[in-house]
């Protein structure tokens, strides 16, 4: 992301998540063109939440891809529904302070 397109992360990702709550379909990953792939995205959204407290993206992007597993690898929806809500329970309560160290590390650890 261009650092003037980043500031809509939040929000995109906010939106993302409560879009893949409702719909379930697997997705067509032909059919765009920036995104080819589940780990394509999967890429993208680890790098923007390893810093989570940018307007709260952190939150927003994990419970997008908490709900979007089964579109980036069938085998990840059993290890994710276990450790994230852990993730999201940490930056709950850490808002404004998050040892980015300690947190990039846990986001390695989940792939």
């Amino acid at each position: 992301f261009l650092s003037d397109t980043e500031a809509a992360v939040p929000a995109v990702a906010r939106s993302l998540a409560h879009m893949a709550g409702k719909n379930r379909d697997k997705v067509e990953w032909g059919q765009f063109q920036y995104c080819t792939s589940g780990t394509k995205l999967l890429a993208r959204l680890i790098v923007l939440a390893s810093v989570p407290q940018e307007g709260g993206r952190g939150i927003h992007i994990l419970r997008f891809l908490l709900k979007f597993s089964h579109n980036i690898n069938r085998h990840l929806v059993d290890v994710w529904e276990a450790r994230f809500p852990l993730l999201l329970h940490f930056l709950e309560q850490h808002k404004d302070n998050v040892e980015l160290g300690q947190w990039q590390d846990w986001l390695l650890a989940l792939v």
